[in-house]
This record gives C-alpha cells, sequence and structure tokens, in this order.
C-alpha cells in the first residue's frame, strides 16, 4: 500500500472473509463476482526512550476491502481467472505512550493519521478443487487508479491464499 506522503507499506496480513457467486456460462467457464474483506492486522513496534520524551508504541495497521468481477476457465480441478476489481484501502497509524495514574498504566495518544483511498485494478483468481466442496488457491489484485487520492496513478497490490467453500447449486 501506498498512502499519500508516506512511503510504500507492507504488511503480511492474517485473516480475511470473502463471499462470491459463481455462475457457470459454459462446461468449463465460469463468471465470478465476489467480495472480499481483509484485514493486515498490526505491525506493533516500540520507540526507545530518549531524554525528553519516556518510550512509546507505535501501532501501524493496514486493510482493504474490495469487489471483483473475473471470467474463469476450468481445467480438470484447476481454474485460473481475470476481471476487474475495485477496492477500498485504508492506513491507520497510532502512536502513544503509557502514562501510570496510580499504579494503572494509562495510554495517551500522541499521534493518529488515517489515509484511506478507493482504487480501481484487475483480479486473477487461481484455485485448485481439493474434494467436491473445497478449493484452496491464491489471488493476485494490482490496483493502478486511485479515485479518491492526490496522486492518481499508483501501483498496489494484493496477494492472497485463500481456502474455499464452494456448494453447487443444481436446476
Amino acid at each position: 500500500m501506498k498512502p499519500e506522503n508516506e512511503g510504500t507499506k507492507i504488511n503480511v496480513g492474517s485473516m480475511g472473509i470473502g463471499f462470491g457467486l459463481d455462475y457457470y456460462h459454459s462446461k468449463d467457464q465460469f463468471i465470478h463476482f465476489g467480495y472480499s474483506a481483509l484485514f493486515g492486522g498490526a505491525d506493533r513496534t516500540w520507540v526507545e526512550a530518549t531524554e525528553t520524551e519516556r518510550s512509546h508504541r507505535i501501532i501501524e495497521s493496514m486493510t482493504t476491502e474490495y469487489i471483483s468481477l473475473s471470467n474463469n476457465h476450468k481445467f480438470g480441478q484447476f481454474s485460473i481467472g481475470y476481471g476487474l476489481s475495485f477496492a477500498h484501502n485504508k492506513w491507520d497509524y497510532k502512536r502513544r505512550r503509557w502514562l501510570w495514574v496510580f499504579f494503572i498504566p494509562v495510554p495517551v495518544l500522541l499521534e493518529h493519521r488515517v489515509e484511506q483511498h478507493n482504487a480501481f485494478g484487475f483480479v486473477f483468481p487461481m484455485h485448485l478443487q481439493v474434494g467436491e466442496y473445497f478449493n484452496v488457491g491464491a489471488v493476485y489484485r494490482p490496483t493502478f487508479l486511485r479515485t479518491t487520492a492526490t496522486h492518481k496513478l499508483a501501483y498496489e497490490h494484493l496477494l492472497s491464499l485463500e481456502f474455499a467453500w464452494k456448494i453447487r447449486v443444481k436446476k
């Protein structure tokens, strides 16, 4: 992620959730419409104490939500696709220190910045069907055009590992 007036931020997340719908328009091709929300977790760092300021904690977190529409080709148990995506990305930065009041630590917020923007890009899903309903795969989602940021053109990407439960509804 590239927040405005900041350098590139890299984070390895741990959790997300997604919902989707597959429509098979032929035996080996389907269109997928999906929504995903990914929580990048938070990087926590301690900054060492200086003579004028006590040590403080910095917490940076990144989240993204996106919708995508992709055309996918199925080759046996393997599927690969290409499509478009629209994302809402958010970077949250907090710097705080602990103030001790009667032996009880109380957090004091020293600085808080939030940067969020929307972006258009592509989506490239790849999945392997394992069993009748379970799929394992990866999704690469690059974005290029940011609609709500000062710098409109910026490359950002998300690479996610997915575990999907797909239930087929038959006619």
